[in-house]
Parts: structure tokens; C-alpha cells; sequence
């Protein structure tokens, strides 16, 4: 699978057949995946091409930077993620003025089926592109039937009687339903970042913990604890992971923290990356009386998030 940040990047697919599909695909989540499942199914190197054609940034940068979503998965993380699924390329498309003024008509016939050589689309149901997010897979239809490419529509993915989307995702982890969250996603949600210093108050009660610092665009679940599983890099390893501001400790500053305790662990982390799979949550944030009471806290939940 090859990585391309803009369309001049892409060779020249002649004599190709081209399935694309398009979207920013954001948690590749179960609705993605059945799109990439079907895209994937057109997948014979040498003689049919499959691609996913995204954006970077987030179109809402550009188009609403006050109402920008946090997002479920970072550029690394997609890429990642898409290695498992049967694609030629993925094509991260700048999301620029350029692009954002574009009319969806012109979108089509330029840039996939031009540059691209799109013979091809699969469509989500709730597929919008071009100037004012005219485009739609009506319109695709109208103009496949004009440029000569076809087009297939995928319906809604739903679990629990629920529609899957990343806006339902977001809410969940918001609420800190991580488990319902990993129903969406077909798998734990996740969050990469760098080991760094913090204050030593874990290890001072007992419980050291590795400070993860995140990409500031990355959604970070509700405060409160979680059951989890911690990749170092060469070992996976059960934690139980704290999200907030340390209420019990006076601090004058109090910032939002993501501490892992790795259970049974005893290795050096700082300055490494550390993958963090969300399981289950134990409990909101609070704050306890005294010192004490929070390490006897801490000792219960380290016990229940080893059962998770």
C-alpha cells in the first residue's frame, strides 16, 4: 500500500481499472470498513487499482475552525490501521482553498476521474464533497452515467439499533463509553503519545505511572479510570489509566493528565512511545479526603482493571 500527499504524487493509472473511494474515514470504524471491505474486493495488483482518496488537515480547519472535531484518528494512526485492508494506495488530498472551492462537478471529472482514472466509486450513504458539500452519491450517479464510471452506494452500519458514525464515537468516548466505542470501532480505541516526566505524585503513593502526551488533536476520553492494555513496543502489558486533574492533590495549576500505571512493570519508558487500548471504565474522577485515602483508591482499582 502506498502513501501519497497529493494528487500530482499518484502515477498514471492507464490501462487500469480504478475502484476509489472517498471520505476523511476518521476511527476507521465498522461503517468504513465495509466500504474498504467492498473497495478491497476490486484489489488485483497489476491489473485492477483500489484506492482511498482523504483529506488532511480536516476540512473543517479550513471551512468551520471554531467546530473542528477532535479526531478519533491521526494521520499515523489511519495509515496504520488501513495497512489491514486490501488498498493500492491511500491519497491524502490537501484540504486548501483550492480544494474547499471547488464544485463537486468539477471535483469528479478533474481530479478522480482525470488524474485518477476512476472506472469506479464506492460511496458511503452520507458521502459529501465539493464547494458547499454539494456533491452527493446522486450526483456521482449522474455524472458516472456522463463520464462513463459507475457507482455503488453503502448503506448505514448499525450496532445495538444504533447508527455507527465517528460523530456517535466521539460522543461516546466523551461520556467515557469507551466499550461502547470499541462496539463502533470493531476494536479498542486507542491513543499513541510520548512517555514524559511528570510530578512523581503516583510514585510517591506507591503506584508510579508513565505521563502520556498526545497529539493535541486527539480525542481524549472522559476524566476518570480505566481498565487498559499498554503496548511499550515489545511488551503488552494490563494498566489501569487515570484522565484528569488530580483533584485530590492541591496543585495551583491543575493540568489534564493521562497517567498509566502498568501493572507489574518496572521498565524505563521515558522519552518511548506508549499505544494505550481503552477496555472499560471503573469510575469517574474524584477527590478523596487526604493522600491516603487516594492510594487505597488506586490499590482497588488497579486490582479491578487487572480482571478487565
Amino acid at each position: 500500500m502506498h502513501v501519497f500527499n497529493s494528487f500530482e504524487e499518484v502515477p498514471s493509472q492507464q490501462g487500469m481499472n480504478v475502484t476509489l473511494t472517498l471520505g476523511f474515514f476518521d476511527g476507521v470504524h465498522l461503517g468504513h470498513r465495509r466500504i474498504l471491505d467492498r473497495v478491497g474486493m476490486f484489489y488485483d495488483p497489476g491489473v485492477q487499482v483500489s484506492g482511498l482518496v482523504t483529506f488532511d488537515p480536516h476540512p473543517s480547519e479550513l471551512l468551520a475552525p471554531d467546530k473542528v472535531p477532535q479526531l478519533l484518528t491521526t494521520k499515523e494512526e489511519k495509515i496504520e490501521i488501513l495497512k489491514d485492508f486490501k488498498l493500492s494506495y491511500i491519497l491524502f488530498a490537501p484540504f486548501n482553498a483550492e480544494l474547499a472551492q471547488m464544485p463537486a462537478e468539477k471535483f469528479v471529472d478533474e481530479m478522480l476521474v482525470r488524474r485518477l482514472g476512476a472506472k469506479q466509486i464506492i460511496a458511503g450513504y452520507d458521502t459529501r464533497f465539493g464547494s458547499g458539500k454539494r456533491g452527493d452519491v446522486e450526483l456521482l450517479k449522474k455524472i458516472g452515467a456522463e463520464k462513463g464510471f459507475t457507482v455503488e452506494r453503502i448503506d448505514v452500519v448499525r450496532t445495538d439499533n444504533k447508527s455507527v458514525s465517528s460523530t456517535a464515537i466521539r460522543e461516546l468516548l466523551l461520556k467515557g463509553e469507551v466499550t461502547a466505542a470499541e462496539g463502533m470501532l470493531g476494536r479498542p480505541y486507542a491513543m499513541k503519545g510520548e512517555v514524559v516526566k511528570g510530578i512523581g505524585i503516583g510514585k510517591k503513593l506507591g503506584f508510579p505511572t508513565a505521563n502520556l502526551k498526545v497529539d493535541p488533536k486527539k480525542l481524549v476520553p472522559a476524566d476518570g479510570v480505566y481498565a487498559a492494555m499498554c503496548d511499550t513496543g515489545g511488551e503488552t502489558v494490563k494498566a489501569a489509566v487515570s484522565i484528569g486533574s488530580r483533584p485530590t492533590i492541591p496543585l495551583k495549576n491543575p493540568d489534564r493528565v493521562i497517567e498509566a500505571h502498568l501493572i507489574g512493570f518496572n521498565g524505563d519508558l521515558y522519552g518511548k512511545e506508549l499505544k494505550v487500548e481503552f477496555t472499560r471504565r471503573l469510575r469517574p474522577q474524584r477527590k478523596y479526603g487526604d493522600a491516603k485515602a487516594l492510594a487505597e483508591q488506586l490499590a482497588k482499582d488497579i486490582e479491578l482493571a487487572e480482571k478487565y
